[in-house]
């Protein structure tokens, strides 16, 4: 293993086996997912280092409750953890002064594994691998195998490959060779059946008629959709609806929201890299809540009780700003799909 390897480094403040506790972003996705129990998985077998993995907020879209099943990936909710007794914290694709994980004692020792901006550290941090270029976490982690010649399970390998190929959209949002290296390195030792499984899951009614909800609802506003989903089930909603879509053609850019236990929550998605998805949603939701992304692909969560002002104001104040920063100067959307006589069909926005 090379001297220089980030992993070595934490493998040497961890090696008497203090109380760790590794810990996700708040509503983790699979790359966060995978990224942590990947790295659950090194402790022990390097250190023979029991952890546990927790995460605030709600595990709902059907990708993300397979893999977990499937993989057999063992979370614990915020709700169910003890803080005080853990002298480490181990944050995963997050990173201190983010606000989207549970929040802990500035005291805590901190040790930090991203592939987000770069955003301002504790004091309490005792390390940090922060890889901005690299499209996914997941990456970050297959790395430290190889680095410590650890010999990988064929669950581990799927779920990080899965976290690889969500993150970077299938290497369509921003990655480098890193990450391919990382995948290909993957692909001999996954479980394709299983892979298979959490690609193509089983799905509620409520599924289809949250997308029904969204298809009637959305505006289309130039090259851009705003999507309103009203009170959702489970906040990843806004992320599977807005990634779905950004499909839609002559759209390069998605806006969507909705409203999940009193939080706001955002999901924009773009086609483009003339502007980056990550500046604008700090621009609009940084002074508002939690948020953070990359070029392409972007999220905020934004407490509604902490706010003076009623949703609909707003969510005025940040669409015309969203509106702004993409370059659309008209205020008036058109409905994507139009109803007459109780048929459908396709707005003039985006017809043929």
């Amino acid at each position: 293993m090379p001297e220089s390897a980030p992993i070595n480094n934490i493998l040497e403040i961890l090696k008497n086996r203090p109380p760790t506790l590794i810990v996700a972003h708040n509503n983790p996705d699979p790359d966060c997912i995978a990224s942590c129990h990947a790295l659950k998985y090194i402790l022990y077998h390097a250190l023979k280092l029991r952890t546990k993995i927790a995460y605030g907020g709600y595990i709902g879209r059907a990708e993300n409750r397979a893999m977990v099943h499937h993989l057999k990936i063992d979370l614990i909710n915020r709700s169910q953890i003890r803080l005080p007794h853990y002298k480490y914290i181990i944050l995963v694709d997050t990173q201190e002064s983010s606000r989207n994980h549970i929040n802990f004692s500035k005291n805590k020792n901190l040790i930090v594994i991203d592939h987000h901006p770069l955003r301002k550290k504790w004091k309490s941090t005792v390390f940090r691998d922060i890889r901005p270029e690299y499209g996914a976490t997941s990456s970050i982690i297959t790395e430290y195998f190889r680095d410590l010649q650890m010999k990988m399970n064929p669950l581990i390998a799927t779920g990080l490959y899965y976290g690889i190929k969500s993150d970077t959209l299938d290497f369509a949002r921003a990655h480098t060779m890193h990450d391919f290296e990382a995948f290909r390195e993957l692909f001999p030792i996954i479980k394709n059946h299983i892979l298979s499984k959490i690609l193509h899951p089983s799905v509620p009614i409520s599924y289809f008629t949250s997308f029904a909800n969204a298809v009637q609802n959305t505006k289309v506003y130039g090259k851009t959709v705003i999507i309103p989903l009203g009170e959702i089930k489970y906040p990843d909603m806004v992320a599977e609806v807005a990634d779905t879509f950004l499909q839609l053609e002559k759209i390069t850019w998605v806006f969507c929201y909705g409203v999940y236990k009193s939080e706001l929550n955002i999901s924009l998605r773009t086609k483009s890299r003339k502007k980056n998805a990550g500046i604008i949603i700090k621009k609009i939701a940084g002074k508002l809540g939690a948020c953070g992304g990359h070029e392409m692909s972007a999220a905020a969560q934004i407490p509604l009780e902490q706010s003076s002002k009623t949703l609909e104001d707003l969510m005025q104040n940040i669409l015309t700003q969203y509106l702004k920063l993409i370059g659309i100067k008209f205020l008036t959307g058109v409905f994507l799909m139009q109803r007459d006589n109780q048929t459908v069909q396709q707005s003039p926005e985006i017809q043929h």
